[in-house]
């Protein structure tokens, strides 16, 4: 991917990638409506839900606007906030050592896994579960993670289908802690 820095900005996160990724979500979007439960989706490609929606006319939540959080490919939204400084060498190349994201989401995301550890730290929100799928081709539901007061931080191993569910109503906002850090590349979702 090229030289990894910091990006604090929406902007800067999908010229290394997201961009990619969105426009490929946007396809499969457009080919079948979405919905979650008898809520619209947006069909504009970021899948959150419609009232929360940056496209088609309909704004982003005021948190989201608030921290700067641009749509995240597993719907929601999110702003990449902290790439260290300090670079690993991987079986795929070199990563940053960690990198953190601000993540806010109010319905459940799409199945996801990155090659990496990540954390989870919930800041705000109701309770929201972490749901497993094992590391086959494919997830398979298995286990639930809860991210609440009494268990606000949960990890996610390298690997792991996963995919968050928010518990209650109301928008959930945690940090991503990734180690070794994002790159797209490392990155598949369903």
């Amino acid at each position: 991917m090229g030289e990894e820095h910091q990006s604090n900005h929406p902007s800067e996160e999908r010229a290394h990638g997201w961009d990619a990724v969105a426009r490929v979500r946007t396809v499969i979007l457009l080919r079948a409506p979405v919905t979650s439960g008898d809520r619209p989706v947006c069909d504009g490609g970021c899948g959150t839900r419609a009232s929360a929606c940056h496209s088609g006319g309909v704004t982003r939540p005021d948190l989201a606007v608030a921290l700067d959080l641009a749509p995240h490919p597993e719907g929601g939204w999110y702003r990449r906030t902290w790439t260290s400084p300090v670079a690993v060498g991987t079986p795929y190349g070199p990563r940053p050592s960690a990198t953190a994201i601000l993540y806010l989401f109010d319905a459940p995301g799409r199945w996801h896994r990155v090659r990496s550890t990540e954390l989870w730290c919930r800041h705000s929100g109701p309770e929201a579960d972490l749901v497993l799928g094992g590391d086959g081709p494919d997830p398979v539901p298995a286990a639930r993670l809860r991210l609440g007061p009494g268990s606000p931080q949960q990890e996610v191993p390298a690997g792991v289908w996963q995919r968050a569910e928010p518990v209650g109503p109301g928008p959930v906002l945690v940090s991503c802690v990734v180690s070794p850090g994002f790159d797209v590349a490392d990155f598949e979702l369903r």
